[in-house]
């Protein structure tokens, strides 16, 4: 009994110290591990902060870049408000000036047709007298036009006629007569009647100073 005891007693010390043996290499092995983890942890988080502080860094310089461009578009878009108020201000002037000037030219343009409208009925006037013999009225009128539109040359022949006609006798006529009858050659308006005027008249002066 006494050398089974000693067996059993001698294969549990075996047992314990393998026991014991296995438990340090699994420690050891564990152990290494851990460190290796820890090693990969270490080296994961050194890795991952320079990430996030590289990542940190561009986050920086996007906020500063949208800060400057914000303000940047601000800034063009104040650039091209003043431009626009100046330009809208440009064009309201122009607007006015071109309102002014339009409405100038209305006026002008109603007051050639109305004044062109009453001129033309003055002739109208003047040649109805004419045409009846009543010279005196019809110079009067032929006048009037000719203050209006001194180049109408057919109102200055007939203005020219009217007055020697309704006085022939009036020889202190004769001079404004043949100052219409110059205009009159001068525009190449001259008819057989108007020289027939002018030689009597001529042939008059003449005769008075012969």
């Amino acid at each position: 009994m006494k050398n089974k005891e000693i067996i059993a007693f001698i294969s549990i010390a075996v047992l314990l110290a393998a026991s014991q043996a296995f438990t340090v290499i699994q420690t050891a092995r564990c152990r290494a591990s851990v460190e290796n983890l820890s090693a990969r942890i270490d080296e994961f988080i050194t890795q991952t902060g320079t990430q996030l502080e590289g990542v940190s860094e561009e986050m920086r310089e996007l906020e500063e870049l949208q800060k400057t461009g914000t303000a940047g578009i601000w800034e063009s878009l104040e650039i091209l408000k003043s431009k626009s108020d100046a330009q809208m201000s440009q064009t309201a002037g122009m607007k006015k000036t071109y309102d002014d000037l339009y409405e100038e030219q209305r006026k002008k343009t109603l007051d050639t047709t109305s004044q062109d409208t009453a001129v033309a009925q003055i002739k109208r006037d003047a040649e109805k007298y004419y045409s009846e013999k009543n010279y005196a009225a019809a110079y009067r009128e032929f006048v009037k036009v000719l203050s209006y539109q001194k180049d109408d040359m057919e109102s200055r022949l007939k203005k020219m006629k009217s007055l020697y006609y309704k006085n022939r006798a009036d020889s202190s006529k004769y001079t404004e007569i043949l100052e219409d009858i110059r205009i009159l050659k001068a525009n190449g308006l001259m008819d057989s009647e108007a020289t027939e005027i002018e030689r009597m008249i001529t042939a008059e002066r003449e005769g008075l100073d012969g």
